[in-house]
């Protein structure tokens, strides 16, 4: 079978598993997933026949690192930081701890306790940022905790090979690798931030005036940066998540990311065929026990661990739920950690085959349970709020009394529209105006200010239960995620609030259903960017002259807003 037959055989598969995995309301990476698997099993086509497409799952990676890059904002991890190092330094000694204590009870090697260990403290990058960006939650606080998380576990991951490495050569452990590593780093970073802020922008700024240009630049300075992460012996997810944050600033960074989406999509899908044809259940032999016990630590203890973590450096308990289940699966880097150990011989060769099946399956139960995440919480949610600790990071970052409020104002989303809506309340409202962000930068500035505001994500229950919803007279929500928008009203409904709502939607779709949940004014930002484009063309009626004249008090005043 030539190669073009074989990628379009795979692909034509791959798009009708998807078909159905959406009529059963499925991730879409389960349906990627199994047509590799039904491949593989049918002997269709073997592994090894899919080498031609080896590089295009890395291509798909980088790209997805390199998008995140350009939508997080690092400033936000001042808050988060300490917690998310913290957090995931304790979750790989505990897991170490008890996957190695198993192991050393069954007779293993102390170095395949450890590598075993440390392979299933790892989550998967790939799966997490996918469905992040699918739910369009990347900005959440648990994506952000998630997201710093994976990025730490990627360098731990790259400390690890790097002792494989000595050990493989008869050398000995030593402070020398951890210390080269963090030099490395600060390069590294240092290359992509000056890069970012000094030459980029002129690179950039000549070359927009052609988009295929702009585009193929772009893509160039990501793949520079991952070919220097690979040569310092760091991930490419790495280096192309730096070269994402080193244009994060840039004006051109909308107009870059809408073009590389499509390619990212179809790379990624590359990786989950590539991932399930490497299924073989026959390979497990005597290791199905262990192949089970892994899978159930990686999506129920695993996620357990960190939600006690993070309840405990006082997070909410939502907060620190969802952030546990969107780690609960074992990462791709976890088989190149332990095939690279048993090559060394320091891991029995018979884990790799449990491993492969723990990480595949994994994959398929953690995007469902990140899926039904918010229907999984609302039935353990009393179970898990006896965990939580009453005083909350919220009250460090700006919460309020409750039962201050009545007769108020609530707006959610202050950063970008919402703080163009902001004085238009206090204006009505007085200091009857409450906000909810879960950007604690925003919030920490709110406070500074004088404003009351409550740091926390809409998507949690509780925190819609803190705004009195019961005596609100004007609700408006600049967020345009779908599902965080029905919380809201669900919350209203619940206490028969008669307030006005006004809410924000992508597509008409959306709005239509915001409506008949009780929404009474959603807008589309599209059609009334759309609209008022229709209005300056009507206005100006043919005589453009006072338009191009006016330029320059537009940039005066678009440089005011900034």
């Amino acid at each position: 079978m030539t190669e073009i037959y074989l990628l379009a055989l795979v692909v034509i598969l791959a798009s009708g598993l998807a078909f159905l995995a959406k009529k059963l309301h499925l991730p879409l990476l389960v349906a990627y997933l199994g047509a590799g698997a039904f491949l593989s099993a049918l002997h269709i086509v073997k592994p090894e026949q899919l080498h031609f497409l080896a590089i295009l799952p890395d291509i798909g990676l980088a790209f997805l690192l390199f998008l995140v890059g350009m939508e997080l904002d690092l400033k936000e991890f001042r808050t988060l930081g300490k917690n998310v190092l913290l957090a995931t330094i304790g979750q790989v000694l505990l897991t170490c701890l008890a996957v190695g204590m198993l192991l050393l009870v069954g007779g293993y090697s102390v170095t395949s306790a450890v590598f075993v260990g440390l392979a299933l403290s790892f989550s998967s990058t790939i799966l997490v940022v996918k469905l992040l960006l699918e739910g369009r939650e990347l900005t959440s606080i648990f994506g952000k905790l998630s997201i710093g998380i994976l990025l730490v576990e990627d360098l731990l991951a790259v400390v690890a090979l790097m002792f494989i490495s000595v050990l493989a050569n008869g050398g000995t452990l030593t402070f020398a690798p951890l210390l080269l590593v963090f030099l490395k780093g600060m390069v590294l970073m240092a290359i992509s931030l000056e890069a970012g802020r000094r030459v980029l922008p002129r690179i950039l700024t000549f070359s927009a005036s052609s988009s295929e240009l702009l585009i193929l630049t772009a893509i160039a300075w990501c793949l520079l940066l991952v070919s220097i992460s690979s040569l310092f012996g760091f991930s490419l997810a790495i280096g192309a998540f730096l070269a994402g944050v080193s244009l994060a600033q840039s004006v051109y960074r909308i107009q870059i990311t809408s073009r590389i989406k499509p390619l990212r999509d179809f790379f990624i899908m590359i990786f989950f065929l590539d991932l399930g044809t490497g299924l073989s259940l026959s390979g497990l032999s005597s290791m199905w026990v262990a192949a089970v016990l892994f899978l159930f630590y990686a999506i129920l203890f695993k996620p357990f661990i960190f939600f006690l973590l993070f309840t405990a450096f006082r997070f909410r308990a939502h907060s620190a739920f969802q952030t546990g289940i969107l780690l609960s699966s074992v990462s791709e880097f976890s088989l190149i950690l332990v095939a690279s150990a048993s090559k060394a011989g320091l891991v029995e060769a018979e884990f790799v085959s449990p491993l492969i099946f723990a990480t595949v399956f994994s994959f398929v139960f953690s995007s469902l349970l990140i899926t039904h995440g918010r229907g999984v919480y609302g039935r353990l949610k009393e179970a898990l709020k006896f965990f939580e600790v009453k005083n909350t990071l919220g009250l460090e970052l700006g919460e309020f009394s409750e039962g201050e409020f009545a007769g108020h104002a609530v707006l959610i989303g202050c950063h970008r529209s919402g703080q163009l809506v902001l004085p238009a309340l206090v204006k009505q409202f007085g200091k009857k105006v409450l906000v909810l962000d879960f950007n604690p930068e925003v919030v920490t500035e709110l406070r500074r200010q004088g404003q009351a505001c409550l740091y926390g994500d809409v998507s949690d229950v509780e925190v819609v239960e803190k705004l009195n919803l019961k005596d609100v007279r004007l609700a408006v929500s600049t967020v345009r995620n779908f599902e965080d928008n029905l919380v809201l009203l669900e919350g209203m409904r619940q206490v028969r609030s008669k307030a006005a709502v006004l809410l924000t939607a992508l597509d008409a779709t959306e709005a239509r259903e915001l409506y008949r949940r009780g929404a009474h004014y959603v807008l589309l930002p599209l059609a009334l960017e759309g609209a008022n484009l229709a209005h300056l063309i009507s206005a100006h009626d043919g005589e453009y002259d006072r338009l191009i004249a006016e330029k320059d008090l537009r940039v005066k005043e678009l440089n005011n807003e900034v």
